[in-house]
């Protein structure tokens, strides 16, 4: 049983039975296809995105005017995420209402908590690509889960201690006093301006094409489902041919070992993509694929 991936090495996914599809591929042509394969794996999630959004987020802007209470706040921020599959989008979309005045500070802070909790789904919809292969979809959907419950266990803590004591929207209110004047850039991610030409035009093509905003955002999301199941099937393939051994060991001893060193890289992979999904997302293949476990993710989710 190798240590490292669970994966025994005598099976079909494990390193012996990888050797002879080694030999007929070179590495270098391995890594080109990869770096292909996981372009049009970023694009899909992408797409999937915007066919939420295009419906959603209209949707998502009106939901913040029905909060009354924290809990509904809460959930409130869960729907809108799901609706437009992107945390970073209800966030905005929450500031703007705060500096508009239209949703006070105090009722913005649990919002902020459901959408974190919401934009866990993404990992879930990439974990469904893999359900034809048994073994690998019960790897990569504990993977997924893994954010869930991080979400869910910091607004287990967080919202009763902001309930009773209100001590993060008076921090963020005490922190504003500091910010006020201040200048501050904006960051262009690479990885995404990389992938929107493809991303945009898929959905020009079909919003173009297509009239009624329903039809183009079922279209869009039906192509961007295709799109990520295809792209994790051989996303897999090629990740077990190029990341078991040596590099499987690398990740394992440098990346997912030390837990702080674990979190920094989470976090500089997330600012890099502007995507806290993207970022989770891409540790599904790894489970699925065996080369890393559960366990040794937590710290980089």
């Amino acid at each position: 049983m190798d240590k490292h991936s669970g994966s025994p090495r005598n099976e079909p996914g494990g390193i012996a039975g990888l050797k002879a599809q080694d030999d007929a591929q070179p590495k270098w042509l391995s890594a080109i296809l990869l770096t292909v394969v996981l372009y049009f794996f970023l694009t899909s999630i992408d797409v999937i995105s915007g066919s939420f959004k295009l419906l959603g987020h209209d949707v998502a802007t009106q939901l913040f005017a029905y909060t009354s209470n924290p809990f509904s706040g809460l959930l409130t921020g869960l729907l809108a995420t799901s609706l437009v599959q992107s945390s970073s989008t209800t966030t905005s979309l929450i500031v703007g209402l705060v500096a508009a005045g239209t949703v006070s500070i105090e009722q913005a802070v649990p919002m902020v908590m459901g959408a974190n909790v919401g934009t866990s789904i993404t990992n879930t919809i990439v974990a469904m690509g893999h359900m034809s292969r048994s073994n690998e979809f019960e790897r990569a959907f504990a993977g997924a889960t893994v954010h869930d419950f991080f979400n869910l266990m910091a607004v287990a803590v967080f919202l009763p201690l902001e309930i009773a004591t209100g001590f993060l929207h008076k921090l963020a209110t005490l922190l504003q006093r500091f910010l006020i004047g201040t200048e501050v850039g904006e960051f262009h991610s690479p990885i995404k301006a990389a992938i929107k030409p493809t991303s945009a035009f898929i959905k020009h093509t079909v919003v173009d094409l297509v009239d009624a905003k329903a039809v183009a955002s079922v279209i869009l999301l039906v192509i961007g489902l295709g799109l990520l199941i295809l792209s994790l099937s051989f996303l897999v393939r090629l990740m077990k041919s190029l990341l078991m051994g040596q590099v499987e060991v690398l990740l394992h001893d440098y990346l997912f070992k030390h837990p702080l060193r674990g979190i920094l890289v989470g976090s500089v992979i997330t600012v890099l993509v502007q995507s806290s999904s993207v970022t989770t997302s891409l540790t599904v293949p790894l489970l699925a694929a065996g080369i890393v476990r559960v366990e040794t993710i937590f710290p980089f989710i």
